[in-house]
């Protein structure tokens, strides 16, 4: 429903493509959503992505209200949360973990929930 507000411009960053589809063409439950799929590459024997590229991207080209993300696992992604959300960009995101204190304690991903201070 956010994508059918035509005062919203919604973007989907897809990693995995579990949420607009594998297809060429978006899946229509993403609605009026743009669709940026994230590509993967193999490098030194690596599945490597530019998902925070794509973040990036979304910010400077598509001027979005809301971004939609898949499984922030990197420093870089985490990275590009933050700039989205400083330009006051709403995010809604996924970041696997197996409990809240586990993601608060990995170095990569903690400054999302604003990180774990003793």
């Amino acid at each position: 429903r956010l994508s059918e507000d035509k005062k919203n411009i919604v973007v989907v960053v897809d990693k995995t493509c579990e949420i607009g589809g594998d297809g060429v063409v978006p899946h229509p439950a993403i609605g009026n959503a743009r669709w940026l799929p994230v590509e993967s590459f193999k490098k030194e024997g690596q599945v490597l992505n530019l998902q925070h590229e794509r973040m990036r991207e979304a910010v400077e080209n598509q001027s979005p209200h809301v971004v939609i993300v898949d499984e922030i696992s990197t420093r870089s992604e985490v990275e590009a949360l933050r700039t989205m959300a400083q330009r006051g960009i709403r995010i809604i995101a996924t970041v696997h973990g197996g409990s809240l204190p586990m993601l608060l304690h990995d170095p990569e991903r903690a400054a999302i929930a604003g990180g774990c201070h003793t």
